[in-house]
């Protein structure tokens, strides 16, 4: 699979991939930049998971879900995260998901990832967003 490259203006970056899943592994939003990455429309759109990129996004997803189910059986919130480096042509796919509940249901789940390609050299081809874990952690009172 290549990775289609979009003309850099100066300074400029194209956004990450984006994909959003809710509550069991329901598809609710894919970007144009994660269908670019994934090399079109995507087989998570078209219900098939024969792409081994598309099923490393699958299987974190799953495995996303099953750790957020766990925490939220304890707590009244709470979220997980992952980060994986897929090989790709010459370049790598960073994947970052995040899975919370919803802030009015606790059983509503919802799975964000974020992709960028990384060059093979290390350097983010695309926009890489500043760690914001503690900022997005709820605030105690």
């Amino acid at each position: 699979m290549s990775v289609p490259t979009q003309p850099v203006v100066a300074g400029h970056q194209p956004g990450p991939g984006l994909i959003v899943f809710g509550d069991a592994l329901q598809l609710r939003f894919v970007n144009q930049r994660a269908r670019d990455l994934l090399g079109g429309v995507s087989p998570i759109e078209r219900g098939t998971a024969c792409d081994p990129v598309a099923m490393e996004i699958l299987q974190m997803s799953e495995t996303l879900l099953r750790q957020l189910q766990e925490l939220l059986a304890g707590q009244e919130w709470s979220y997980a995260d992952l980060h994986k480096e897929i090989p790709i042509e010459g370049h790598r796919l960073d994947i970052r998901a995040f899975g919370f509940a919803g802030l009015s249901h606790r059983d509503e789940v919802h799975i964000v990832m974020l992709l960028n390609t990384v060059e093979v050299n290390g350097s983010m081809a695309a926009s890489d967003p500043p760690n914001t874990r503690d900022a997005a952690r709820p605030m105690d009172h």
